[in-house]
């Protein structure tokens, strides 16, 4: 059994900290196979980057199952793209900030579903986009959980499975 010696910090000096070191200040340091590795660990730090896409996904499948006459569906508007396709989009109508999902009801009705993760927030362009539909008087709403599209159903009077029950 190897000993590691750990790099002595304040404790409270997380302008020196960094994701090589642990929570009390030390640098990790692997000593054996069962150790996850330096790679491991910052690998779990990392910010989940498919939350919000696992999110909005739950969002379509609850939708579709407790009000499948409506259509909805993602705008695939985001995306990292090249210079060239970026302005080829632009040049074919996408807008930045449209938000991630519509919905279309049988008598031609459209709502607009912002996902975002807990503490995710609109970016500029997701604000200008709000304003401008809320200022039309198309319902849009910001949704980070399928609580807030059942909120945003009643208020908007969708029925669904659910509230037939």
């Amino acid at each position: 059994m190897a000993a590691s010696k750990a790099r002595s910090r304040p404790a409270n000096d997380a302008a020196t900290a960094s994701e090589d070191d642990d929570l009390l200040g030390g640098e990790i340091i692997s000593s054996d196979a069962t150790t996850p590795s330096r790679a491991d660990f910052q690998a779990s730090r990392r910010r989940d980057l498919n939350v919000e896409a696992r999110q909005q996904a739950a969002i379509v499948e609850f939708i579709r199952a407790v009000a499948p006459d409506l259509l909805v569906f993602h705008p695939a508007n985001g995306g990292w793209r090249s210079t060239a396709e970026g302005a080829r989009f632009k040049w074919l109508g996408v807008v930045a900030g449209i938000p991630d999902l519509v919905v279309v009801a049988r008598n031609g009705a459209s709502y607009f579903i912002e996902v975002k993760t807990e503490r995710g927030n609109l970016s500029e362009a997701q604000r200008a986009i709000r304003d401008r539909l809320m200022a039309m008087r198309v319902p849009y709403t910001v949704a980070r959980s399928i609580d807030d599209v059942r909120r945003a159903f009643s208020i908007w009077g969708i029925k669904t499975r659910e509230v037939a029950r």
